[in-house]
């Protein structure tokens, strides 16, 4: 009787060598480019993260609309969907940028109003002064503050 060559041995030994991590179906590393756009990283992460996404979905959805839907709240408005966005892309840099600006809506808004708005307005402050603290020191640098009250 002749002996039987099996050709599973080299068939599963090609099979395994295309699976490697370096073969054509491994994901491709993300551009350098992609990474250095994105900015630096938020200072916080896990729970806290999502303590803050929900405090910036409270004002936008409460806070907000308590302070009317005028053409005034605009640059408000629009800052505060600047900083969720920025939260979930977790850039620390664009948090910053929106931040600044919502500091400076929030402070027009602040001169514009009476006194029946203080509550909501501080409200809002507090919501700010929270994401203040997602935006990590080298961000802001030495000479940005952007925690302070307005």
């Amino acid at each position: 009787m002749k002996p039987r060559t099996s050709v599973v041995s080299p068939l599963l030994a090609l099979a395994l060598g295309a699976c490697a991590a370096d073969g054509p179906t491994a994901p491709a590393a993300p551009p350098a480019e992609a990474a250095a756009m994105k900015g630096p990283s938020l200072a916080v992460q896990g729970e806290p993260l999502v303590a803050l996404r929900t405090a910036v979905g409270d004002a936008a959805s409460r806070i907000l609309p308590a302070l009317g839907g005028g053409e005034e709240h605009a640059p408000l408005r629009a800052a505060i969907a600047r900083a969720d966005q920025a939260l979930a892309a977790d850039d620390a840099a664009a948090l910053a940028g929106a931040l600044r600006d919502a500091r400076a809506a929030l402070a027009a808004a602040r001169e514009a109003m009476d006194a029946d708005a203080a509550p909501d307005l501080d409200a809002l402050l507090l919501v700010l002064d929270g994401l203040g603290t997602a935006v990590p020191a080298s961000v802001t640098g030495p000479g940005v503050a952007v925690a302070e009250a307005p």
